[in-house]
């Protein structure tokens, strides 16, 4: 019973302010309807944002005549790069039999012996946000030409560059090892 009084009293109202009533069930309604489209837009955002961000890593490819001393040095030199969260290998083999599953039409035309994929190290960063970060970092250290030992910063400890730190063994070696390097680079 008390339901129907109400009911009534509010169709008394309407009736009797019916512009200000109008106004403010289009507000509600509108309002509503915003907030029902909106929110589910954002979460679905936000959701294949976060899936795309947890996808997100850098391969670095290695040069098939490296050694086993390079690999190490390289995978010593991507575990200290700022923003790196993990590093994996992946050997060419394995990476083969993977993109043989994923695509087989695309690798049955290149016969059973031949492996085109690079053997490779995938770097996951700690904030994908930031994965430019770690591109930077290999792009700007991945190759030190000799040269440049004998600028700043490393001439601001010695005039004379490394001769002033090393014994002239230990420079030569350091020179051998960068040369080695840089025959090994690989630009992606």
């Amino acid at each position: 019973m008390r339901f129907l009084f109400f009911l009534k009293e509010a169709f008394r109202g309407l009736s009797r302010n019916s512009a200000p009533a109008l106004a403010a069930l289009l507000t509600i309604l509108l309002t509503t309807l915003v907030l029902g489209v909106f929110i589910p837009i954002v979460q679905a955002t936000t959701g294949t944002a976060n899936e795309v961000r947890g996808r997100v890593v850098v391969d670095v490819f290695v040069k098939k005549e490296a050694n086993p001393i390079e690999r190490a040095e390289l995978k010593r030199e991507l575990d200290k790069t700022v923003n790196v969260g993990t590093v994996e290998f992946i050997s060419k083999e394995s990476a083969l039999a993977r993109e043989k599953r994923l695509r087989p039409e695309a690798y049955k035309a290149l016969g059973e012996r031949v492996n085109p994929l690079p053997d490779t190290y995938r770097v996951t960063p700690e904030d994908p946000g930031k994965v430019n970060l770690i591109i930077n970092h290999l792009t700007s250290h991945g190759v030190v030409e000799t040269s440049i030992l004998y600028a700043s910063p490393f001439t601001d400890l010695t005039p004379s560059g490394p001769e002033g730190l090393f014994s002239g063994v230990q420079v030569d070696e350091l020179v051998t090892v960068l040369g080695r390097v840089k025959e090994h680079a690989v630009a992606a």
